[in-house]
């Protein structure tokens, strides 16, 4: 038997133990091979989204976050299984195998594991490109469907991830570099040292988790503004405080609850927790960071998606802004189009002039309030004196609309006006103008003279979604950018929403996958944690069941003790998701939406179901006693 038969034969004998690692690594695989078989696509190379269009860019940035979270996942899965190993290898080192045999040895069983993984991924990926490229045509737009062999992104992805493996065989060996045979004889087993935790940390991590959640939800409010990756750090270090040293703290406090320690099976509960937190706290930090990444990434790109309509009304209060030059011979022509294209709505229009300088305008109380009462805003009902005037945001920005209120005086041309407040909705197309500053109806007409003068035309109008087709056909024979007489501007909301829903739809597509990816690799890290427990696991509770504990007792600790590891990371994930949407909600002026519980729950099903399933897996191996 040669030496590549011999490391055949280890990982067909030790498949179990590696079937996580493959099977995560070839679903990494094959979502890399698709996104790849997208990219290379004749039509979508043909159509010039490779010259850095959103689109491309989205695949693009998908395979490069999926290469760069594979090498981290293959990386640690590996050094893992190593570890599990170690009394194998201390074994074979015994019996004469030397060092360099030994580090050959693990690099072949790598590089096999990896290319098995690589084929299977790209075939499973071949049966499910169809119905990629399908969702994809939709997406960008494109008929995508017309069948091609993907030799391009066969290659790419081959030599991606045998680099891939290339590159993890070397650095997982670290883990053995250092190691007597009598400390690899030993593996992880050694004596249990006493658990140590700190006080300050635990309420340091717990400090953090608050202060890091204020910052997201009430830093305006509160004028804390430490940046996103300020909080961000503050986030990540509270979660590896609270699993460190605040759950060991109140598992320690538990304890010296005599009697709650000693009622039942709570003794042996509680001092296998706090081990079983300790030995575990690494591990639990990453599942927790997976899992917020996987919820967050779901819930959120799933709120751009279903409220980009609104979002898009925010950003265009009147779904047709037509403004024209004062003395303009082409504008009752315009007008007239406009509403012949749209005469099948039921659309209302409104009119009113409007004095512009550079790109600042100033508009009359009167035509100010009949714009707001179109638009369900306030009216301003206090009288503004000469030279008062009330400051409209331009954009929606949160930082614009901050900015505006510590204005107190504001000059345009030769004239000072005194801004009296200022508001916080936008009443014209976001960042179409500067300033827009609203002044008594008096001083309107005395300055009128002094300005150039506008005229704004709205239309507004229900189901404008589907008027997208007519709005595309109006601007190209109209208002097409190149005509030659050009006095008037046209700014429409239904194309601009076809535009900002396709990108949305673009981070929802990159959000989905990448978050599958994620879930996928929880829950390769939960089956190989609990796979490296079950020989210890089963000798501890075959002693147990020897001096009288029942089956029933053992079953309830081991079901708290596996329900702790899959629950508490995802409690606070399920927290992570939630602070992140009403952030977003905050920002998009959404409420929480319906959907976003659905996908919640669904995730929570699908969660639940895998730990049934692998505690069932486990406990049968746990009992089956000799």
């Amino acid at each position: 038997m040669d030496f590549r038969k011999f490391a055949y034969n280890n990982i067909v004998r030790n498949f179990r133990a590696y079937l996580a690692y493959f099977l995560s690594s070839v679903f990494s695989i094959m979502i890399f091979f698709v996104f790849a078989v997208s990219m290379f696509h004749p039509i979508i190379t043909k159509s010039g989204m490779q010259s850095g269009s959103t689109a491309f860019m989205a695949l693009m940035t998908s395979e490069l976050i999926i290469l760069g979270f594979s090498l981290l996942f293959i990386l640690y899965s590996l050094g893992n299984f190593l570890k599990y190993r170690l009394k194998d290898f201390g074994v074979l080192m015994i019996i004469g195998m030397s060092n360099r045999q030994l580090k050959k040895l693990i690099l072949i069983e790598n590089l096999i594991i990896g290319f098995l993984a690589v084929m299977l991924g790209i075939l499973l990926g071949l049966s499910i490109s169809k119905l990629f490229l399908l969702y994809l045509s939709k997406l960008f737009y494109m008929n995508l469907t017309e069948f091609y062999f993907p030799v391009k992104a066969m290659l790419l992805t081959i030599v991606s991830f045998m680099i891939l493996f290339l590159i993890t065989g070397p650095m997982s060996l670290k883990l053995l570099s250092k190691k007597s045979i009598l400390e690899l004889l030993v593996g992880t087993k050694k004596p249990k040292k006493e658990i140590k935790s700190s006080k300050l940390f635990g309420i340091i991590g717990v400090i953090c988790l608050i202060l890091g959640y204020a910052m997201i939800l009430f830093g305006n409010k509160l004028k804390i503004n430490g940046g996103m990756y300020t909080t961000a750090l503050l986030i990540t270090l509270g979660i590896f405080l609270f699993f460190s040293q605040f759950t060991i703290l109140i598992l320690k406090y538990l304890k010296n609850k005599e009697k709650f320690y000693k009622n039942k099976v709570n003794m042996l509960l509680i001092s296998n927790l706090i081990y079983k937190l300790k030995d575990n706290t690494r591990l639990l930090f990453l599942i927790t960071i997976l899992l917020s990444a996987t919820l967050v990434a779901f819930t959120t790109t799933s709120t751009l998606v279903s409220s980009q309509g609104e979002a898009s009304k925010n950003n265009f209060p009147m779904v047709y802004s037509y403004f024209s030059e004062h003395n303009n011979e082409k504008e009752y022509e315009e007008l007239q189009q406009i509403r012949e294209a749209i005469k099948g709505y039921d659309y209302k229009e409104l009119s009113f002039p409007v004095l512009k300088y550079n790109r600042e305008v100033l508009l009359s109380v009167k035509n100010y309030n009949k714009l707001s009462k179109e638009l369900g805003l306030d009216k301003i009902s206090s009288k503004l004196e000469k030279y008062e005037g009330i400051i409209i945001p331009s954009s929606n920005s949160q930082e614009h609309i901050n900015s505006l209120k510590q204005l107190k005086n504001y000059s345009i041309k030769n004239l000072n006006i005194e801004v009296k407040k200022s508001k916080n909705k936008i009443i014209f197309p976001t960042g179409l103008f500067s300033k827009v500053v609203v002044i008594s109806d008096d001083l309107y007409n005395e300055v009128k003279g002094e300005f150039s003068k506008i005229n704004f035309h709205g239309f507004d109008y229900k189901n404008w979604q589907s008027s997208a087709k007519i709005t595309e056909n109006l601007k190209e024979k109209h208002f097409n950018l190149d005509r030659e007489y050009n006095r008037s501007y046209f700014l429409t909301l239904p194309d601009m929403y076809l535009v900002e829903l396709q990108q949305s739809k673009i981070l929802q597509f990159m959000g989905v996958f990448i978050g599958v990816i994620l879930f996928i690799a929880v829950f390769s890290f939960l089956y190989f944690r609990l796979y490296t427990d079950e020989i210890e696991d089963n000798v501890k509770y075959k002693k147990l069941s020897k001096i009288g504990l029942s089956f029933k007792n053992m079953n309830k600790i081991v079901s708290i003790e596996i329900g702790t590891l899959f629950f508490i990371p995802y409690f606070i994930a399920i927290i992570n998701s939630i602070i992140s949407l009403l952030f977003l909600n905050q920002v998009l002026n959404n409420s929480f939406k319906l959907e976003n519980l659905g996908i919640l729950l669904l995730i929570s099903s699908i969660y639940s179901l895998y730990f049934y399933l692998l505690k069932k897996i486990y406990t049968r191996k746990v009992w089956f006693f000799d």
